[in-house]
């Protein structure tokens, strides 16, 4: 439609709303201001006007809108019977150009006459001369029937000169009487399903080529439509032709119904509901082609629903129980009927529902929740998903765009007989004979298929098949029903023993178990109708001072430099100017300040220090080193001033020797109380590291266990309250180039909190990951059985069906990253370094305690929050591990707790707060920042400044952004401020990554920005998981495998890496100290965002789970 012309866009742009114009026209099918009449102010609210905008519209429709005229013409008055053709004729056409569908017809243009009547820009209006009606040896070829009239075989001599094959459908003059309703009803069904047609081009929708007028080739007809020709007839027949032996490929069965599917998807595209879909109204054009026809019925869902008004007779078989009982229609209907037809399909035409009326139907279906049993040819895996077409709720019926996506993914098995079987009653096979698999199970002995040679269909013994591939976990049994035998009995008591546990007694040998199904048929599993009801993702700087993290309270363990659990892997000499530490003194301040250990005696209690020189020369060092610990740009006031590391002791290590897992175990000192005591520190005083060490060195050695040579202890600051060390120090390490790890230890809290009640716990919220490829189902299944993450319909049928679809396929993605996820052990590390912060720097809160709640993996939340009520905890923290929230990640852990308290009924003796995100916050940052620049530096120096950085967090579906999901905005917010951390050093994109299943997620995809960089020529990428706070399966086997290892050699990038995750990096573990001190500080219940849901929020826990934060009260 051109809208700078229309009427509508011109009134629209008079009072600024021309932005609306697209939603008015297209979803409002508003072409003219008279069309405004049938429009009411909520619809208007639908397609997002204002108040205030809706009457201001109003207010200028009103004023500027031309008298509209009657939607339905008068009854005509009498006349005689000669002209009687003629003034049909006139009503039919005027009829036509009245339609809501004129747009279509008539491109917005008013419509005179007949001549003006067209489709896609061709006149529709069919001269009669040009339609020959065929006729047999017994007449006319009459192809069917009913209250309109008939169809008719036909030949069209087209515009072109081709000659076509046609139906032609022909309404009867003795049907056209406006008066009586049935039959007005009948012609109006003519009329929309020829406005409806006009529209639709697809594959698997019948054609309209064009309508005869004024007699067409029927005297007695008034108007006649003219279709596409189907062959072999309608679906239905051919299904009744085929019922006996039932001898139709299976394969193509599927074949029809996905083509329904498909051809039904694109009418749901167009917001259009047929409203009669059954194998009846599908017409079968060659053996492997079926399309939808009869559009009589199709209505336009206007805001997603019609209410049907007419007099009709419905089939209320295919109807679901809303549209028997209130005449509602929807897109849902449509899918009802789906299930319905592809019920027929397996059964070979038979009627659903036989014999029964609508109110013993309704009965059946709402109050008895019975749906139709599975169809012969219908496998028990297919067959839910047609129990998710027969949802009670229409929310929870699939769209058919998910339908498509699901039987396109449905495996059709097909296995090869290994040898001939012949028997009266069941499948016969000759060896080398490839059966379509329908139903089997490894506890199954009888098999049920059909033979793709014989196209029969039956049971046949499972150990016949050779599967033609790898034996996989489907293919082993579960044990057999007391299968397990007790042989024996061994204990202490020699009189109480009996039984040989090493031998199976001959008569279990003699008389082995059998499968349950060996004396019989396949018995079909029934379904549990039953549940069908319930069917269905002050600022205070963290950097004030750095705090080293161990393990254990009484043991250090320091990472080797090489580790991943090292912050930077330098390897660089204690000294950059000198690389060769033999003969060599090292001076601090113009002091020499070696220490070899090999000159020390046993007891130290005496030894009186003293300035020296101390050779090396027995001993050349390893040149390792770890993290410069003035490398971070944020410690300018420990360059300044110094700052005091409260109850801490900190050491730098170098030239140390490493065990061989590459750390190096240091006993704890137990000289705090002693070093307390110093009367010669003063801790107001600034004192020189000289001073320093003098006083304290022999205290240092004498209570450290050495267990290793360390070949320099370097006390680069001793404070436990005391002492405040000045900028010189910085200053004097740097000088001599000490390049080496920053170790501190803690000792005022850990040992003492360590066997108390937990006052402070806080649950560490995460969706989770299997630990081995065992607990791959568990973990689908938890997770596709979540409507707060991946809402679907049917839910309690298809996750299932989907989990166990899926896990092969995600079994093998963790078998490549190891045999499980991470995810665990990584949470657990990032707890024991947070709690261990925070009893030192909280000591008000303390002691604290870490829980890991998963939401889909061992430990699960709802065990979680038993233990914490167990173990006391006064006051609970929900520590959401997504930095960004989400409705389907950290609403959906919150939503966890609230049930489980819900379930109970009780209010919660824990007092619960809520960090519930945090993606701005300076630690996360600054670990991130810190991360990509050592990345970066791993690039050829000459590409290093066109490194693209590709910022990758997992996507969402648009139905869920779209109800407004504040992740992708916290998302790009922390991408936001890591490029400002960075001063935009290099070009960078947001892409988002993990998209599943047939829906519109939100983009642009990682793969195929990747794809999308190859083809532009830019070489140099650079990976950050943004939204993941560890490594699991979307970082290691998403990025690392499918795209670094493989996509990027398929587009052919030369250089691409991914960021390492933060994990266990050092500033990140002091944020989540941070934000939890913070948190606690505050006072706050949660933060302000969530307290406010989402604008078009559609989760019914949403509301009460927020309110159940703000008052703890369910």
């Amino acid at each position: 439609m051109d809208f700078l012309n229309n009427e509508v866009y011109k009134l629209l742009k008079d009072i600024q709303l021309e932005a609306f114009c697209p939603q008015i026209t297209e979803n409002l099918q508003i072409t003219r201001l008279s069309h405004f009449n049938f429009v009411k102010p909520k619809d208007l609210e639908k397609i997002g006007l204002s108040k205030p905008a809706i009457r201001r519209l109003l207010d200028a429709v009103n004023k500027n809108k031309k008298p509209l005229l009657p939607c339905r013409p008068a009854p005509p008055p009498p006349v005689k019977s000669s002209s009687l053709q003629a003034t049909n004729s006139f009503q039919i056409t005027k009829m036509l150009s009245t339609t809501k569908f004129t747009n279509l017809i008539q491109k917005g243009e008013e419509s005179p006459s007949t001549k003006d009547l067209k489709l896609n820009g061709v006149s529709f209006v069919i001269n009669p001369k040009d339609i020959e009606i065929l006729k047999n040896k017994n007449g006319e070829e009459i192809l069917g029937s009913g209250n309109f009239g008939v169809v008719k075989k036909g030949l069209w001599n087209s515009p072109n000169g081709t000659k076509i094959n046609v139906a032609v459908k022909c309404l009867h003059e003795k049907n056209f009487d406006l008066n009586d309703p049935e039959k007005r009803q009948s012609i109006l069904d003519i009329i929309n399903e020829i406005t409806c047609m006009c529209g639709l081009d697809h594959i698997n929708l019948i054609k309209l080529y064009g309508v005869v007028l004024n007699g067409s080739s029927n005297e007695n007809s008034i108007i006649s439509m003219i279709t596409e020709l189907a062959p072999y007839g309608s679906l239905l027949k051919y299904l009744h032709q085929n019922r006996e032996y039932k001898k139709l490929p299976l394969k193509t069965l599927f074949s029809y119904i996905y083509q329904i599917a498909d051809g039904m998807d694109y009418l749901e595209n167009k917001n259009l509901i047929h409203r009669d879909l059954a194998a009846r109204n599908i017409l079968l054009f060659t053996q492997d082609q079926v399309k939808i026809c009869d559009f009589g019925m199709t209505r336009n869902a206007v805001n997603g629903l019609y209410t049907m008004t007419e007099t009709h007779k419905i089939p209320c078989a295919w109807y679901p129980p809303e549209s028997i009982r209130e005449k509602i229609f929807s897109i849902k209907t449509d899918i009802w009927a789906f299930g319905l037809t592809v019920w027929e399909i397996f059964s070979f035409g038979e009627h659903p529902w036989p014999n029964m009326t609508a109110a013993e139907m309704l009965q059946k279906i709402e109050h008895e929740k019975k749906r139709l049993s599975i169809p012969y040819m219908c496998s028990r895996e297919f067959y839910k998903i047609l129990l998710s077409c027969w949802s009670n709720s229409p929310n929870d019926r699939p769209s058919f765009k998910i339908l498509k996506s699901l039987i396109k993914q449905f495996k059709i098995i097909e296995m090869k007989a290994k040898d001939n079987f012949n028997d009266e009653n069941r499948l016969s096979l000759i060896r080398g004979d490839m059966i379509t698999i329908i139903d089997g199970s490894a506890e199954k002995y009888w098999w049920k298929g059909q033979n793709n040679r014989t196209l029969l269909t039956g049971s046949f013994p499972r150990n016949l098949l050779d599967a033609q591939r790898r034996i996989n976990s489907d293919d082993i049994s579960l044990p057999l029903k007391n299968s397990f035998i007790h042989t024996g009995h061994m204990g202490a008591d020699s009189k109480k023993n009996w039984g040989h546990p090493g031998k199976i007694d001959e008569i279990f040998l003699r008389n082995p178990l059998n499968p349950p199904d060996l004396l019989g048929d396949i018995d079909e599993e029934k379904v549990e109708k039953n549940d069908l009801e319930s069917t269905s993702a002050s600022s205070k700087s963290i950097f004030d001072d750095l705090i080293g993290l161990f393990d254990n309270p009484n043991d250090i363990k320091i990472s080797h430099p090489e580790s991943s659990l090292a912050l930077i892997s330098n390897q660089q000499p204690v000294s950059q100017n000198l690389p060769d530490y033999q003969n060599q003194n090292y001076f601090l301040n113009k002091k020499l300040m070696p220490f070899d250990e090999l000159k020390i005696k046993p007891t130290y209690q005496n030894y009186n220090y003293q300035p020296g020189i101390l050779q090396t020369n027995d001993y050349k060092p390893q040149q390792y080193s770890l993290t410069n610990p003035f490398l971070n740009n944020n410690l300018n006031s420990f360059q300044n001033e110094g700052v005091v590391i409260n109850n801490s002791l900190n050491m730098i290590l170098t030239n140390t020797n490493f065990n061989k897992d590459g750390q190096v175990d240091i006993s704890k000192p137990k000289f705090q109380n002693e070093f307390s005591q110093h009367n010669n520190i003063n801790s107001n005083k600034k004192e020189n590291l000289d001073d320093l060490l003098q006083k304290v060195m022999c205290d240092v050695l004498n209570e450290f266990k050495i267990k290793y040579k360390i070949r320099f202890i370097l006390i680069s600051k001793m404070s436990l309250n005391l002492v405040r060390i000045s900028s010189n120090i910085a200053k004097s390490l740097r000088s001599q180039g000490a390049y080496s790890t920053l170790v501190s230890y803690r000792f005022s809290s850990t040992d003492t909190n360590a066997n108390k009640k937990p006052k402070t716990g806080i649950l560490m919220l995460n969706l989770g990951g299997p630990e081995n490829t065992n607990q791959v189902y568990d973990f689908l299944l938890r997770l596709f059985s979540d409507k707060d993450l991946i809402p679907l319909p049917a839910q309690k049928y298809l996750a299932p069906f989907i989990a166990k679809r899926r896990t092969p396929k995600i079994q093998d993605q963790y078998a490549q990253i190891g045999g499980g996820s991470p995810i665990k052990k990584w949470t657990e590390l990032q707890g024991e370094a947070m709690v261990k912060i925070l009893d030192e720097i909280s000591p008000q809160t303390a002691p604290h305690k870490f829980y890991v709640g998963f939401r889909y993996a061992e430990p699960l939340t709802e065990n979680a929050i038993e233990k914490m009520e167990q173990d006391g905890v006064e006051n609970a923290i929900a520590f959401t591990q997504y930095p960004q929230y989400s409705c389907s990640t950290t609403g959906s852990s919150l939503n966890a707790i609230y049930r489980y308290y819900k379930g109970l009924n009780k209010t919660p003796a824990m007092k619960w707060t809520t960090i519930d995100r945090w993606a701005t916050h300076p630690g996360l940052i600054e670990a991130f920042a810190q991360n990509i620049k050592k990345e970066l530096e791993k690039f050829p120096e000459g590409v290093r400044d066109d490194v693209v950085i590709m910022f990758s967090a997992h996507s969402l579906p648009m139905t869920v952004v779209n109800r407004g999901d504040t992740y992708p905005a916290e998302v790009a917010a922390t991408v936001n401020r890591v490029m400002e951390k960075l001063n935009y050093s290099h070009s960078y994109r947001l892409v988002w990554q993990s998209k599943v299943g047939p829906q519109e997620w939100l983009g642009p995809q990682t793969n195929e920005s990747i794809e999308g960089f190859a083809k532009n020529n830019i070489n140099n990428l650079l990976l950050v998981p943004i939204a993941f706070t560890s490594d699991h399966i979307e970082t290691l086997f998403e990025l690392d495998l499918e795209y670094i290892d493989d996509l990027s050699k398929k587009a052919g990038i030369k250089n691409i890496r991914r960021c390492e995750s933060l994990n266990d990096n050092p500033i990140f573990l002091r944020a989540l100290a941070n934000i939890v001190k913070n948190h606690l500080d505050s006072n706050e219940m949660c933060s302000k965002q969530l307290s406010l849901r989402c604008p078009k929020c559609i989760n019914e826990v949403c509301g009460p789970m927020k309110g159940f934060f703000r008052t703890n009260k369910i």
